[in-house]
């Protein structure tokens, strides 16, 4: 752009480099040794492009329908420079994760080169403890082969974004098989690795009911996680156009991207910058107010069903025959009326004020003096949903449990019956639950014991479960919940890089594999046994 705002460019677009190794490797080369601070997390690329034609997305045109690969040397060497470079910032307290910027890793047969060599790095350096990545939508084989040579480090993720035919159509998405997508979830938990599932909210011919209708179908499919997005329209996608915003009656609001700002010295002068992206709240067939509706079903799944920290609790709901997704239902019915509701509502709020009908008005609030301190200390400018889940399970982990026992208890009455039998072992699967969850964050060092009637131990490892009484101990057992030094290491040094507040937390939550930071429980007597040694 010229001093008068003008667009100086090539007359056509440029050609596209088919043969990545042309582009030296920035790791290889030393010119990114400077930024293994311990903070930062090193990011790679193995392949550009995509085939699919999703219209959200910039990849989505014909211009980057071609993959270009890196050769399979080319990538090893940047592995093997990292990892040895991670492990000098593992031993000093720091982060020491991955990101993979592929848009279908694991999908090609590259990448199981690429994991054996992540695999090698773990035995010879430590390194990656977790990978972040988008995999595969097509050839579940393989990806799921990915995942496992990485000891299901890897994050596995079936990215629906709709399950609804004519929102399918509309956003050119029909050649990805929904159903591999799907059977993802079901298998990712026999490499031991976490599965995620991304939807849109927002996207043309979407519904309230429809959406919710998606979320349903993908949570009782048994992903570990879903991942709901707010539809940000992105320039050059064929969705951002006008002539499709206009089409489907598109409300746009702008908003700051998390962690996208700062304050920064340019030759001498103080420049105050942020991210700002356009997010579709409305269209021709969803409301606002049905958008914020929506969102606030997106906590309610970020807190009590992503990451299966009620792991025992779902899996008895479901080899119960009992809907997963009524259970979430539940919840956010029994929420109301309780303390714990002020937290909802203070998500509602910051969803509305993070929203600027006026692009102009947000770049000039971001120029106020003062500002861009707020976002930098966290007050604003946050991901909503994991800094509110970390609020959640930190803060007001009490009211957690109580709801999940009063929406358990009424799901049970509502299929199964007044069953005194099946309420008793639930309140003790919602026990033991919230004692693994226990100061998992702060408080690690504290000690954690309960009481427990079921052998909950032998209830998760089976993989079909018996009647419920099968379970019964013959007397009470003590166990104590421990966590390991491992974990306890992989919390502290991540939260000395992101801080140990609310945002903080949330971004710890938000890139670990939660389940593997539950405490295991540990057996240390039966009840009477435990009375004799405390009387003697």
């Amino acid at each position: 752009i010229d001093r008068n705002g003008n667009l100086i460019s090539a007359p056509c677009k440029a050609e596209r480099i088919r043969d990545l190794d042309q582009i030296p490797s920035p790791y290889t080369t030393g010119k990114f040794d400077e930024f293994f601070d311990g903070r930062l997390w090193p990011l790679i690329q193995t392949k550009r492009g995509c085939p699919f034609t999703c219209t959200f997305c910039v990849e989505g045109t014909d211009y980057y329908s071609k993959i270009g690969r890196f050769s399979v040397n080319s990538v090893q060497a940047e592995i093997d420079y990292i990892g040895r470079r991670m492990a000098i910032v593992k031993a000093k307290g720091g982060r020491n994760d991955l990101y993979i910027a592929d848009s279908n890793f694991g999908m090609y047969k590259e990448d199981i080169e690429t994991c054996n060599a992540l695999a090698r790095s773990r035995q010879l350096y430590g390194w990656p403890d977790h990978i972040n990545t988008s995999t595969g939508k097509n050839n579940k084989e393989r990806v799921l082969e990915a995942a496992r040579i990485v000891d299901g480090r890897i994050v596995l993720s079936g990215s629906v974004q709709s399950l609804n035919e004519a929102v399918l159509d509309n956003i050119k998405r029909k050649n990805i098989s929904a159903e591999e997508l799907m059977a993802l979830a079901k298998e990712a938990d026999n490499v031991d690795a976490n599965s995620y599932c991304e939807v849109i909210l927002g996207l043309p011919g979407e519904t309230k009911d429809s959406h919710l209708d998606t979320l349903r179908t993908v949570v009782t499919a048994g992903f570990n996680k879903v991942i709901p997005y707010q539809l940000m329209i992105l320039g050059g996608s064929e969705l951002g156009t006008g002539e499709t915003i206009k089409k489907y009656g598109m409300d746009l609001r702008s908003r700051v991207l998390p962690r996208a700002f700062g304050s920064y010295d340019v030759c001498g002068t103080r420049v105050v910058a942020a991210d700002i992206e356009d997010v579709c709240v409305a269209t021709d067939t969803m409301s606002y107010e049905d958008y914020l509706a929506c969102r606030t079903m997106h906590l309610m799944i970020s807190i009590f069903y992503n990451d299966i920290v009620f792991e025992t609790v779902l899996k008895g709901i479901r080899s119960n025959g009992m809907p997963v997704f009524r259970w979430i239902e539940l919840i956010a019915e029994s929420v109301s009326g309780t303390d714990f509701e002020s937290l909802f509502e203070d998500f509602r709020r910051h969803t509305d004020t993070e929203l600027w009908k006026n692009r102009k008005e947000l770049e000039a609030f971001i120029q106020q003096p003062g500002t861009i301190d707020r976002y930098t200390r966290g007050e604003m400018g946050f991901n909503l949903l994991y800094t509110f889940k970390a609020r959640a399970l930190v803060e007001h982990l009490d009211a957690v449990v109580n709801v999940v026992q009063v929406a358990t208890n009424r799901l049970i009455k509502e299929t199964l019956g007044d069953n005194p039998e099946i309420l008793d072992f639930f309140e003790a699967a919602i026990r033991w639950d919230a004692c693994r969850i226990s100061n998992i964050v702060q408080g690690i060092d504290r000690e954690v014991t309960g009481t427990i009637v079921y052998d909950m131990g032998r209830f998760i490892s089976e993989p079909e479960p018996k009647r419920v009484s099968e379970y019964l101990y013959q007397r009470p057992t003590m166990f104590r919940y421990e966590l390991t030094e491992e974990q306890k290491d992989y919390v502290r040094r991540n939260l000395s890089i992101f801080g140990d507040n609310p945002p903080g937390v949330g971004r710890l939550l938000s890139n670990a594999h939660t389940r593997k930071m539950l405490r295991t429980p540990v057996q240390i007597g039966v009840v009477e046994e435990m009375e004799k040694v405390a009387v003697s």
